[in-house]
């Protein structure tokens, strides 16, 4: 064997062992969780969540959890979601708003999927376990020991993958990304102080309702809310057109839903005459279109269109806001009028 033809195949062999040694670690470390995870009786941790790119959202919640599938999340800022707890136990979600004094009590979705788990550091636990896709990074030096970085198909979504950090002892997570598919980070989720097996109170994970609270028994109930309400429920900025046609006025405002899939919609009438607004909190990373719909850019935003029935709608994002607008209006209205929406 010459020399080239050598040191290729010393490369070669080279490579593949360090790669049998990269699944080698990211396989024991998924052991290592797996059993942590099945010693856990309870925790409490403080979770910082970081959202939306360069105009990034943060939070700050103390998380609780208690086996088999109850939690407790308690929002500590900002300022304007402090106070809010949202408690699972048993098959129901308890949501609550104490600006608003509401509580929203839902179920959990088809196939016990529960968005939260996205954040919930026992479900992140669980699925880095059965992740055997996963594959070792390299290492990294944390403040309390060495930590390991692997990556794994995002289970929870078809659209990325998720970057995790993890003690390299215990397998337990520091520090989850969940990346599009360019590899761009689309959420951070940061975990702290955390306490293991504490023994927290079953009572840690019932709620009292306050007298006055406004009950709601149904997620996708829609419910009729003043301006002022509308403003505190949403976890996003609410957008309004600064300009209306003539003759409209704004004559209902409609909450749809909650958590992740609340909707606010706002009715502009002029007679029989409709114009609805639609806004969502902007979840960024899919930029399909639906059979029939067209894009459109009109002074640098996109926009996607749809046109049926006498009427159109158009879509667009706006400062981490999804906002689509419904009339029987031309479109060069319709365009007009969205570019006042702030």
């Amino acid at each position: 064997m010459n020399r080239a033809i050598r040191g290729a195949a010393v490369l070669i062999l080279a490579a593949v062992m360090v790669g049998a040694g990269c699944g080698d670690r990211a396989r024991t470390l998924r052991e290592r969780a797996a059993r942590t995870c099945a010693g856990l009786t309870d925790y409490e941790v403080t979770t910082e969540i970081i959202s939306g790119g360069a105009r990034s959202d943060r939070m700050v919640i103390r998380q609780a959890a208690r086996a088999p599938a109850s939690y407790r999340l308690d929002a500590l800022t900002p300022d304007d979601i402090k106070g809010q707890t949202t408690i699972r136990n048993g098959c129901a979600l308890w949501t609550y708003d104490p600006a608003a004094r509401e509580l929203i009590i839902s179920g959990i979705g088809s196939g016990g999927y529960d968005s939260n788990s996205r954040i919930i550091l026992r479900d992140i636990m669980m699925r880095f376990a059965a992740a055997a896709g996963a594959r070792f990074l390299r290492s990294e030096r944390g403040p309390d020991g060495t930590l390991a970085v692997v990556e794994y198909a995002d289970p929870t979504s078809e659209q990325g993958s998720v970057r995790l950090w993890a003690d390299v002892k215990t397998g337990v997570p520091v520090r989850v990304e969940y990346l599009y598919r360019d590899g761009t980070v689309s959420q951070a989720v940061i975990f702290r102080d955390l306490r293991l097996n504490p023994g927290l109170p079953l009572d840690r994970f019932n709620f009292v309702v306050p007298a006055g609270t406004r009950v709601i028994e149904d997620d996708n109930a829609t419910r009729r809310v003043s301006l002022e309400e509308a403003r505190r429920i949403a976890d996003f900025r609410l957008l309004l057109p600064e300009e209306l046609p003539a003759g409209y006025a704004l004559t209902d405002i409609s909450i749809v839903g909650a958590g992740d899939d609340l909707l606010i919609v706002l009715s502009y009438t002029a007679g029989e005459r409709l114009i609805q607004l639609t806004e969502a909190k902007y979840a960024g990373g899919d930029d399909s279109i639906s059979p029939g719909s067209v894009r459109r850019i009109v002074n640098g935003i996109e926009y996607r269109v749809e046109a049926a029935d006498g009427f159109a709608t158009i879509a667009w994002t706006r400062d981490g806001v999804s906002l689509s607008l419904t009339a029987d209006l031309k479109l060069e209205e319709l365009f007009g009028l969205a570019e006042t929406v702030k």
